[in-house]
């Protein structure tokens, strides 16, 4: 639909192995404002450090953050989205929709950020 999505997911968004992450390529995933990387409880995966993985994200203007539940310096808040209806849900996919703006808030100085619930 050519519109802007928050895209969330386990290890590297663009890793070529599977293991590490979510293999996709730049054009799958260019029309992302935010970019979140999260860790699983049994597994931890270092996030994102290729050059031309953040040279996209830099001159596109992509919000990038990472959950790392593992060292406690972060929080998901995913009962409110267990909560929610999602449009899609699958083996590989939930999607969601929001029918207000998500405030965003990221200060790359002090390394955090937010995304706030929408506004009902």
């Amino acid at each position: 639909k050519n519109r802007n999505y928050i895209i969330m997911g386990p290890g590297r968004w663009g890793s070529s192995d599977p293991n590490l992450g979510i293999p996709v390529n730049w054009a799958q995933i260019s029309n992302a404002q935010i970019i979140v990387e999260n860790s699983s409880d049994n597994i931890h995966i270092e996030p994102s450090q290729g050059t031309h993985f953040f040279q996209n994200i830099t001159s596109f203007g992509v919000g990038y953050l990472t959950i790392n539940s593992n060292i406690g310096d972060s929080f998901f808040n995913s009962n409110y989205l267990n909560d929610i209806k999602p449009n899609l849900k699958n083996d590989y996919l939930i999607h969601y929709s929001f029918n207000n703006e998500l405030k965003i808030r990221i200060n790359g100085r002090n390394n955090k950020g937010v995304i706030y619930k929408p506004c009902l």
